[in-house]
């Protein structure tokens, strides 16, 4: 017995000594994500090609049906227990505490997520306890999901929601887009399922439910072939020089923003030909391409450094873009550049679809710019009509 005492004794001081070599070794590594892992984006093979996903994916016309668009919580909630509720009323009390006195005699158990919640009044409430419950989340704008065989009922201001789309990467795009543009933070699209995971407040819900609404009622979705270039002057010319030399003609509008100008050329204007008037003056840098898309009247965000040319290139620059077409061929437009701190122009604009759109004159976003550098945005419109399955058959 003795010997067994000592030979458990010297394991267990072993394995002590072994974890405290273990953690001291751990606490000298930094246990972040490489860089390689953080700078992956999935969605950079669909977004980021302008020529390849304008071959490939996107067309004039898409078939939409209603039934493709489904919006529901990822965490299903029971049906609360048939309780009558008469006569309830209370004064200035969180909705969380008012709900929980609500369904003590239930022997149901209140979960809040969150530390606060509003404070609500209430007179005589009559109605079913689902209902009256749903009423106060609501006042609220807060989410509720009832656990029957637990008899839990959690409360909070977020909730888990996937968003079904059809198949479709330009509707996916769109839908991405139009989230980001709103300000809807964190939507993780998985491309094989045709889903948007999201975790959102009751007011988000209700703007991506009012963009699926608008998306099928609207029947257009605007597209914007997008290019980022840094510019660097190896000349004197001037910008009047290179539009003299590409052919005032061929350049519709100039259009002033609180920094640089909106060029608006017509279709005929190929890209490739300004480019190339610019190169006599200019070395021209490609910094970042991709597509955004838009539903009608809704507002865009594209991300100049999701499409980076050169992963090590960081950039805060973000392009927005609103549309109201006005007509198959005429639409509204507003672009706006956007940094981490703050918008640097905005540029209002009537266009006809297929125009190409030149942002010149923003200096490169750099804190010392003795080259004189500047950033070369361009966009290319196209539109995109929607159509639901009964208008293709009627079509016919």
């Amino acid at each position: 017995m003795k010997h067994t005492t000592s030979y458990l004794t010297f394991v267990a001081l072993f394995v002590s000594l072994g974890l405290g070599i273990f953690s001291a070794r751990a606490e000298d590594i930094s246990f972040e994500t490489t860089l390689a892992a953080t700078t992956l984006n999935v969605e950079t093979p669909f977004r980021c090609s302008v020529q390849n996903l304008a071959q490939q994916q996107i067309s004039t016309t898409l078939v939409l049906n209603k039934d493709d668009f489904k919006l529901f919580p990822t965490q299903a909630s029971d049906p609360l227990p048939s309780y009558e509720v008469n006569g309830w009323t209370f004064t200035n009390r969180p909705v969380d505490i008012a709900i929980q006195e609500l369904v003590e005699e239930a022997k149901i158990v209140v979960y809040s997520e969150e530390v606060a919640y509003p404070d609500l009044n209430a007179t005589d409430v009559f109605g079913e306890l689902e209902s009256v419950i749903s009423e106060l989340c609501d006042a609220a704008d807060i989410f509720y999901r009832y656990d029957a065989k637990r008899q839990e009922l959690y409360l909070s201001r977020r909730n888990s929601f996937e968003l079904r789309l059809p198949d479709n990467r330009t509707v996916m795009l769109a839908i991405l887009d139009a989230l980001r543009g709103a300000n809807i933070v964190g939507a993780t699209p998985d491309w094989n399922t045709n889903s948007i995971l999201l975790n959102i407040t009751k007011a988000e819900k209700e703007v991506i439910e009012q963009l699926m609404a608008d998306i099928l009622k609207d029947a257009y979705i605007l597209i914007a072939d997008t290019n980022v270039y840094r510019l660097t002057p190896y000349t004197r010319a001037t910008w009047q020089d290179v539009v003299n030399r590409f052919g005032a003609s061929r350049v519709h509008a100039s259009r002033n923003g609180l920094m640089g100008k909106m060029l608006t050329m017509g279709h005929q204007a190929e890209a490739q030909s300004f480019m190339n008037t610019l190169a006599q003056d200019f070395s021209i840098e490609p910094i970042s391409q991709g597509i955004a898309i838009v539903p009608n009247g809704w507002k865009m965000r594209f991300e100049v450094g999701r499409c980076v040319v050169n992963p090590a290139e960081k950039s805060s620059l973000s392009i927005l873009l609103t549309t109201q077409i006005q007509t198959p061929k005429i639409v509204d437009t507003t672009v706006t550049l956007d940094t981490y701190a703050g918008e640097v122009a905005t540029f209002d604009a009537r266009t006809a679809i297929d125009d190409e759109l030149a942002i010149i004159g923003i200096p490169a976003l750099t804190q010392d710019n003795p080259l004189g550098q500047e950033q070369l945005i361009t966009l290319k419109l196209r539109l995109i009509r929607l159509i639901t399955q009964q208008e293709q058959e009627g079509e016919k």
